[in-house]
């Protein structure tokens, strides 16, 4: 029996947050809410949600109790506090965090500072109903605002109506950005232990002097594809298919207009005994691309396969306003991604090869590994 007999047998309807439903129970009893509101007490549904398919984002205002009868596994997304505690022991957050607060090693009370998990929970839970409204009316506001709209639309009204919605709402703190400027870290390599979780996360990064007007951001662009952007990159070939340590792997590289730095980071989970390996794989993968460089076929089917993923994003409303937005807010166009491309197009493997020996050292990686090493035997 497939999701469309149950829908079928059981007489489901579309629910307007996703998924099929149909209302089995409404007690008789009422009861009034805090805001003159009436409810009933209780009520009861069977509800299906297809492979697939979610359920939008909503606030569980009151208990729910689920009984689940049958399909696969559900998987649940908490916000707010609830998640910042879950964090607490998921290895996978712990070393995306840990690595993050090592490449941004700033005080506490500057604003790139990157709180721990802990922090952040007290930080959420000292925050009151006045703390939400005055930060509200002083940084709310479209005084610097800008907005990017895709599809068939007359701009001119668009024009009108954004000025009629939002044109009386102004912010009273002033608008300015925030950079981090490239300085010199010492590497680390950190453990976090993580009990009774079947998965282990190995993050590594450093930061390197390069921002996206540097000559040789877009060889290290092309470098980082061929590394671990892609599902038959380096590291994925050589963790994942090869040695079989990692059940997911790749790297980014990561920049915004107007610094100077760029983090490039190397992620992979696998099971904690095998962490000690793949720490290894990617020191040798990255070492074996420094030394030998990458062959022209490479190369060559890096380019039309990076180029095919920037037109992919384009032709996705998301990502193409997302982008249009940050250019917008740079003062560019999209001529800068069409330069880009232009520039990659025309690397070739010595060009590639020299920029990577600029910027990368393996030996000032950072590492990070948290899963449950004990239970693996420290490994």
């Amino acid at each position: 029996m497939d999701a469309e007999d149950v829908v079928r047998r059981l007489g489901l309807l579309p629910h307007p947050e996703g998924g099929f439903y149909r209302e089995t129970y409404r007690s008789g009893l009422t009861l009034e809410l805090p805001d003159g509101r009436h409810r009933p007490a209780s009520t009861a549904i069977h509800y299906l949600l297809p492979a697939d398919t979610w359920s939008a984002w909503h606030r569980v205002a009151s208990d729910e109790v689920w009984h689940h009868y049958d399909g696969g596994v559900l998987r649940l997304h908490r916000l707010g506090l609830g998640s910042r505690v879950l964090q607490r022991a998921d290895p996978q957050a712990i070393a995306q965090l840990n690595i993050s607060r090592h490449l941004s090693p700033y005080p506490k009370g500057d604003i790139r500072y990157v709180p721990a998990v802990d922090e952040r929970i007290e930080a959420l839970k000292a925050v009151t109903l006045d703390d939400l409204k005055r930060f509200h009316r002083e940084f709310f506001g479209a005084s610097n605002a800008e907005l990017a709209v895709s599809g068939d639309f007359d701009a001119e009204v668009v024009r009108r109506l954004v000025g009629e919605l939002f044109g009386d709402w102004k912010g009273t703190k002033a608008f300015a950005d925030i950079f981090r400027p490239y300085r010199e870290l010492s590497p680390s390599n950190q453990t976090f232990d993580t009990p009774d979780k079947a998965n282990a996360m190995v993050g590594a990064g450093m930061r390197f002097r390069l921002g996206d007007q540097d000559p040789d951001y877009p060889a290290m662009v092309l470098a980082n594809y061929m590394l671990g952007g892609h599902s038959t990159s380096r590291l994925y070939d050589r963790i994942r298919a090869k040695d079989g340590l990692s059940y997911s792997v790749g790297s980014s590289l990561a920049t915004l207009p107007g610094d100077n730095a760029a983090d490039f980071m190397v992620f992979a989970i696998t099971a904690p005994e095998n962490a000690s390996k793949v720490e290894t794989a990617m020191k040798e993968e990255l070492q074996r691309a420094l030394k030998g460089g990458f062959p022209a076929d490479e190369v060559a089917g890096a380019k039309k396969g990076w180029i095919q993923t920037q037109e992919v994003s384009r032709s996705q409303d998301p990502e193409l306003l997302g982008r249009l937005r940050l250019q917008l807010h740079s003062n560019r166009t999209m001529a800068f991604d069409i330069d880009l491309e232009k520039k990659i197009e025309a690397l070739t493997p010595d060009q590639i090869l020299t920029a990577l020996r600029r910027h990368l050292d393996v030996t000032q990686l950072s590492f990070v590994k948290a899963g449950d090493f004990k239970k693996a035997g420290g490994k």
